[in-house]
């Protein structure tokens, strides 16, 4: 019967996310990784509200340059 293998049958062979560093030993690694993942991603948030501030700004600017 092909139609009996369930869509969860195949969740039950990955391995967790955590479960593969941990067994190849790297798991030190696997969180500097992370930890870089966040730094970048706090990285990308501060220079978009850095953007639109300056974006605000020269908007500011032209605005009086008009006047």
């Amino acid at each position: 019967m092909e139609g009996n293998s369930s869509p969860t049958g195949d969740l039950k062979t990955e391995p967790h996310p955590e479960r593969g560093p941990s067994r190849a030993g790297c798991m030190e690694q696997h969180y500097v990784v992370q930890e870089g993942r966040r730094q970048v991603q706090t990285f990308k948030d501060c220079m978009m509200t850095f953007q639109k501030a300056m974006k605000k700004q020269l908007m500011r600017q032209a605005k009086a340059n008009i006047l």
